[in-house]
């Protein structure tokens, strides 16, 4: 164990035999082997390692490493990115800067504030030598100071907002908090609390959602801003509150999330970014403050996949659905090289960031938004280990199948280099709520003690009606996507139905078609309720050589009204430039159902009207050739389709989206369609489907060749050795076979199971703190007693800051009165008629004054260092 103190006189010997002697019983767990060399890029000791900051990502003791690192080699490709970040900062002051009118700071989704305050006060502290980023960092810090409160007033029922400038801010403050004069010291810090206080009702009252990214990023928030102010004299009694609230919060979602041991989430990749960037930053603080290990956590294990297998060719964009963004919110170079210090430890993470950062665009579609585009740099400096040489994984340039069975998803042909059959597939099927695991959780199956009410009591996020969805990307030309990111099922390259008549209570967003549950048809939300038994199922999945198939079924997803029996969806990649899909649509008896309409999404192309005899079918021109698509149904009818171009909502990187809407009549029982996709270097001579009671062969011809698909239109087959598709390839005299059978069926997501020991575990988790609040509480204690009884006024931090800090208020800048801080926030649920109340640093009469509303607390001058061990997880090679 080490210990440090800073005494100015020989008086405080006394105090410090006494802090040694309180401080023997906290566990040896929690202590560092003594004179352990800090490495950044490693986790490093706890954040008391002296009475300084910084403490909250390093100690001060790792200062002197991190800013040499910046102009060192190993660092430098971040270290550019946080200069061109400053410098484009600080020349263009107006765009960046926060207003100082509250009102022109609420007027908008304001996170931006935040996002980028962090990048430019770990720039400031990475090179105390500019002057000029010191002072623009003071500046943005006095800004966001002044308001009365962070809350957007045009959107108050957004506690989120307050998080992502109170995480940011309480970073700055700890960075910053060595240069910063007492006066900014003290109002910075309350500041920090007061928003902290406000958030905290919010998020006490927010496990309605659980697992969400907005809790998440609520309750990291609050834990960040308990950590920097826990030493603090005034606040430090009401921090271990805040970390603790979400600390609970936080611990229960990763409990939760360790069944899905794919490592995905549910909203997809963009939007799950931000939940990520939370997730990640807790299980780093966790471990570096408290010794709360999640080394065993099976989602974070897995976590790598959801970025490495979502990826499309060329590593601009991913697969889409979801939250059918373009790529990632946040990051995701920070996200990768956590999991590769802290996972993986094989230079894979450091490979996948160089390659995104390298190929991502950085300005137009697909560029990291203004918004977020600097907000992980700092992590990604902190969290990044130079010694792992980037290096991908084995499998990298081989097209492969990956299945995603928590989420429902199945990827082929990620991640790769763009060009001629570098061909991405991805479909998705999968449970409401995202992850299977997390689907069933909210059914009350688990968790009764967190999860109480069924659906209610778990946030459902970036739900979306795509089950059944399907992209398709031949040569990395993204050319069928999922549309915009509203919850509209026509944007997610899924049937819809007309009933006739229809259904007494259906309220369709696209009259007469009714789609999937939920559907968004207004701003606000879902009109239909999320009903937890409209889920889609992933059924089989397969490939060899080159040939895909995959099943599911996404009946239950739409109304119960429309008397779908099933609704299965096969996919069938055939070489890299061809893909059939196939809609079975089984009826019951007494369905009102007439019709289907099937949409296909471009995000960047408009569709042209293209004709093949009897078939119809339409086409995007590219400089490569025509990507080019054509439909039939199972009586060999192709009609004519609509061709839309169509805006998004505001707010999503995507500006429009152009797809193809063609409408079938279907009929009882049974109704089987086909669409074909082509890339360039296919010319299609035909398309013809033959229909059996149970089965239908589709045969496509194209170049002269000769796909023969036989598939069953069967829900489940029998056995393992019944087939669902069955395809033979003619060239000539030469022939090629593929079977995907009763083995391929998916099953069960792959789960290290419930447990049923949630409840202890997070006891245990809880206790770890307690351990180190009760320990550094009970010396700091006695210690301030000591140092205030024998301070004097013209001592540094003398008497007056004793007295000040005993009444709960400030010292005044000069040193020589106490000031009281009245910081009252507008309340989370405030409308923008509200009154707005000013902020201000006032001299108390006669330096004495009551502090309102903040509790009395001692000055805790003295820290106590409790180091942990300097790794992460208990090995370099597992978590």
């Amino acid at each position: 164990m080490m210990i440090i103190m800073v005494m100015p006189t020989m008086m405080r010997t006394m105090h410090l035999l006494l802090l040694q002697l309180l401080l023997l019983s906290i566990p040896a767990s929690l202590a560092a082997e003594d004179g352990n060399p800090a490495q950044f890029g490693q986790f490093q000791d706890a954040g008391y390692a002296d009475d300084r900051h910084p403490a909250l990502f390093f100690g001060a003791r790792d200062v002197a490493g991190l800013r040499a690192s910046a102009g060192a080699s190993s660092h430098a490709h971040i270290a550019s990115r946080l200069r061109e970040a400053a410098l484009t900062m600080m020349e263009r002051r107006d765009d960046h800067l926060p207003p100082w009118d509250p009102l022109e700071f609420g007027a908008v989704w304001n996170e931006i504030y935040g996002n980028n305050l962090a990048a430019m006060a770990f720039y400031s502290f990475l090179y105390p030598e500019d002057a000029g980023a010191r002072d623009f960092t003071i500046e943005y810090m006095d800004r966001m100071a002044a308001q009365p409160s962070w809350v957007a007033v045009a959107l108050p029922n957004q506690p989120v907002l307050v998080a992502y400038s109170l995480a940011a801010f309480a970073t700055a403050y700890d960075l910053a908090h060595e240069g910063l004069d007492p006066g900014r010291r003290c109002k910075y810090a309350e500041t920090i609390a007061a928003a902290a206080r406000n958030l905290s009702s919010s998020v006490s009252a927010d496990a309605c959602c659980l697992g969400s990214r907005d809790s998440s990023t609520q309750a990291v928030a609050m834990m960040t801003a308990g950590l920097v102010l826990f030493r603090d004299g005034v606040h430090g009694h009401e921090a271990p509150d805040w970390i603790k609230t979400a600390v609970n919060i936080l611990e229960k979602s990763l409990i939760m999330l360790g069944e899905v041991a794919d490592g995905s989430m549910g909203e997809g990749v963009a939007a799950g970014t931000a939940e990520g960037r939370a997730l990640l930053q807790f299980v780093f603080l966790a471990k570096r403050h408290f010794n709360v290990s999640h080394g065993d956590n099976a989602w974070l294990r897995g976590h790598f996949d959801f970025f490495y297998r979502s990826l499309q060719p060329g590593f601009q964009r991913t697969i889409g659905i979801d939250d059918s963004e373009l790529n990632w919110y946040y990051g995701p170079e920070a996200h990768l090289a956590f999991l590769d210090t802290y996972v993986l430890r094989n230079g894979s993470g450091n490979w996948l960031a160089s390659m995104i950062n390298t190929f991502r665009p950085k300005n137009g579609t697909g560029a990291p938004t203004r918004t977020r585009r600097w907000s992980t740099l700092h992590l990604e400096y902190i969290w990044y280990d130079a010694t792992l040489t980037p290096t991908p994984p084995p499998d990298y340039g081989t097209p492969a199948l990956h299945r995603f069975d928590n989420w429902g998803v199945v990827t082929y042909g990620s991640p790769q280099p763009a060009g001629p059959n570098a061909t991405f597939v991805g479909f998705k099927s999968g449970k409401l709520g995202g992850a299977a695991a997390v689907g069933d959780t909210v059914r009350g199956r688990r968790y009764p003690e967190w999860v109480a009410g069924g659906r209610t009591k778990f946030g459902n996020g970036r739900e979306r009606p795509d089950q059944n969805a399907f992209v398709f990307a031949p040569n990395g030309v993204p050319f069928v996507v999922e549309g915009c990111g509203g919850g509209f099922t026509w944007h997610g390259n899924v049937p819809m139905f007309r009933a006739d008549p229809p259904a007494p209570a259906s309220r369709p967003c696209k009259p007469p078609w009714v789609g999937q549950t939920p559907e968004w048809c207004e701003p606000e939300g879902p009109r239909s309720p999320s009903d937890p038994r409209r889920d889609g199922r992933l059924l089989a999945a397969a490939e060899r050589d080159g040939t895909v198939f995959v099943r599911g079924d996404s009946a239950d997803a739409y109304e119960a009204g429309l008397g779908l029996s099933s609704l299965v969806r096969d996919v069938v990649l055939l070489n890299p430039q061809l893909a059939l899909v196939v809609d079975h649509v089984r009826l019951d008896a007494g369905s009102a159902v007439s019709g289907a309409a099937s949409f296909f999404h471009n995000l960047d192309w408009s569709f042209e009207q293209e004709e093949k005899g009897i078939l119809h079918g339409a086409k995007i021109p590219r400089p490569d050739g025509d990507y080019s698509l054509y439909w039939t149904d199972d009586q060999n009818r192709s009609p004519r389709a609509l061709l839309v171009d169509e805006p998004c909502q505001p707010g999503f990187q995507i500006k429009g989206t152009h797809y193809v809407q063609i409408e079938f009549g279907v009929r009882k029982p049974l109704t089987r369609l086909a669409y074909v996709f082509l890339g360039p270097a296919m010319a299609l001579d035909g398309l013809v489907m033959v229909p059996r009671e149970e089965s239908v062969d589709v045969v496509v011809q194209v170049n002269g060749q000769t796909y023969t698909v036989l598939l069953n239109s069967q829900l489940l087959v029998e056995s393992a050795n019944a087939s669902y598709c069955e395809v033979t390839h003619s060239s000539g005299d030469a022939k090629k076979t593929f079977r995907a059978t009763g083995s391929a069926t998916a099953g069960n997501a792959s789960s290290p199971g419930y447990k049923g020991d949630h409840v202890q575990r997070l006891a245990e988790s809880l206790q770890l703190l307690d351990v180190v609040f009760g320990k550094v509480a009970e010396a700091s204690a006695v210690g301030d007693a000591l140092w205030c009884k024998n301070a004097t006024p013209g001592e540094a931090g003398g008497g007056f800051l004793c007295r000040c800090q005993s009444e709960g208020l400030c010292l005044s800048t000069d040193n020589q009165e106490c000031a009281v801080r009245a910081v009252v926030f507008v309340p989370l649920n405030a409308t923008a008629a509200s009154p707005v109340s000013s902020t201000t640093l006032a001299p108390a009469a006669s330096g004495r004054a009551e502090a309102r509303g903040f509790p009395a607390a001692s000055l805790r001058l003295l820290l106590v260092v409790v180091v942990l061990p300097p790794l992460l997880f208990s090995s370099p090679t597992s978590p």
